[in-house]
Parts: C-alpha cells; structure tokens; sequence
C-alpha cells in the first residue's frame, strides 16, 4: 500500500524578498549625487542672477552719474572777472575720508525748493568718501553763491564705488588735475572713470568723454 504525501507550500509567508543592505546604500548615494547635481544647478543660477542684477544697479548708476556731469560740464563756465566762477578737479587727496574730487560753476543745475528761483548759476561740488558697501559719491550744489543764508543742497550719487578719477585734456595731452586759477582756462575735455564693486571681487568700468565751451559765455 503505497501512501501519497503532497508536501503544501505554506501561504503564511512571501514570496517577495525586501531590499539587502547593499541596495539600500545604491539607493542613498544615488539620492545624494542628484540632491547635489540639483543644489550645485540652483546655486549656479543664483548666482548668475545675483550677478545681473548687480551690473544691471550698476550700469544704470552710472548712466545717471554720467548723464548728470555731462549736462553740467558742457554748461560750466569761468570769467577770471568773476570770483565766484571756478573750475578745480583732481584725484582724491587724502585716501580713507570725504574728499573733494571736482569743483565747477554751471549753468546747468538742478532747482531745489528751498534755493531761490531763476538763479543764473550754481556752484557744483562732486566728493567721495567712505561708506558700507564701497566709496560713496556725493553731489553738492550752492545754488546762488552770494546767496549768505542756507545750506547747499547735498545727495548721494551712488555707494557701491571702487574708483572715481577724472582726466582733463587741453593742448594735446591729459593731465589729472585742473585749475582754473592757474591755467586761466577750462580744459578742453573731461574723461570720467566710474568704476563699480560686483560680485566675488569682480569690477565693472563706466566711462565717457566730454567736451567743454572753452570760449566761455
């Protein structure tokens, strides 16, 4: 008499074997090298925004600077019979506090509430000094020179500069100082050289020529 056995497979467990360990670790370091693919990508494009918004803040501070110096400029003037008319410019004296970078009188000024109206001329001052976030550059204007009463009118062009220098030109060559009292003459050109801090050390350069009435008015 032969006896059949039938071995059953026991439906109490799984089939399906879990993730070893060896796997696990695959699965980690996969997670980490694209967890830094992705920062390094989104770092790269915070940065990269970071920098045009910088040189864009720049470019348009020296579009503002330059185009305020260069209205003045062609309108300065200078009569040696008339003491309160000057022109004097020249690189900072004395590094690390407010100096005075360029001095002049101009009919091409800006009219401030509290200055008296319909003036012929104002006296205009450009300095710098130090600030937070770089050189500061401020413009100050008196003006009615024989004006006793009142404060000249002073605001801050930019504060992210690294450099400020002007040149004059006359008779063929530059010269980085100018005055008037002793050239008896406006120069005939002025080159303006703003340059601007930017990310990770980096600088940017602005700059422009311009052209003065020698003959005067």
């Amino acid at each position: 008499m032969y006896v059949m056995t039938m071995k059953m497979r026991s439906t109490s467990g799984s089939d399906t074997a879990g993730f070893t360990l060896l796997e696990l670790l695959l699965a980690v370091a996969l997670l980490a090298l694209v967890a830094v693919t992705v920062y390094g990508s989104f770092r790269a494009t915070t940065s990269a925004i970071a920098r045009a918004t910088e040189r864009g803040a720049a470019s348009q501070a020296a579009r503002v600077v330059l185009s305020r110096l260069s209205d003045e400029l062609t309108s300065a003037f200078w009569d040696n019979k008339r003491p309160e008319t000057f022109f004097v410019g020249g690189p900072a004296l004395e590094a690390g506090q407010s100096a005075t970078l360029l001095r002049f009188a101009s009919r091409s000024h800006v009219w401030y509430p509290t200055q008296p109206p319909a003036v012929e001329s104002a006296l205009i001052d450009y300095q710098i000094q130090p600030g937070p976030h770089g050189l500061q550059l401020w413009r100050e204007e008196l003006a009615n020179p024989f004006q006793l009463t009142g404060n000249p009118e002073r605001i801050m062009m930019s504060d992210q500069l690294v450099d400020v220098q002007f040149r004059f030109y006359q008779g063929g060559s530059w010269e980085t100082s100018w005055d008037v009292s002793m050239k008896h003459r406006l120069p005939d050109a002025v080159e303006i050289v703003l340059t601007f801090a930017e990310a990770e050390g980096a600088r940017e350069e602005f700059r422009t020529l311009v052209s003065l009435p020698t003959k005067g008015f």
